[in-house]
């Protein structure tokens, strides 16, 4: 269903609402997930008032379970260290 656009644009990504977000927040993106790239991540990080980027390489769409080691480092790092696990 989010696939049709006239659906999704009600779930779209807009920085009236995102950048209300004031909580430090970790994008977790991949290289290749085919329903956004980097540049949909790089929109966020100007919108964003606290956020930190960190890209798996090779990975597609799940990379919880394409990467596993490196997902939970990332999120192990930045909720426990509040830092960017690059």
């Amino acid at each position: 269903m989010l696939q049709d656009p006239l659906v999704r644009k009600d779930f779209a990504w807009g920085p009236d609402w995102v950048g209300r977000v004031s909580a430090p927040t970790l994008l977790l993106w991949t290289e290749h997930d085919p329903t956004g790239g980097l540049d949909e991540a790089d929109l966020l990080l100007g919108w964003l008032p606290d956020a930190r980027l960190h890209v798996i390489a090779d990975a597609g769409h799940w990379p919880q379970w394409e990467k596993v080691g490196e997902y939970l480092h990332a999120h192990r790092d930045f909720l426990l260290l509040g830092k960017d696990p690059a």
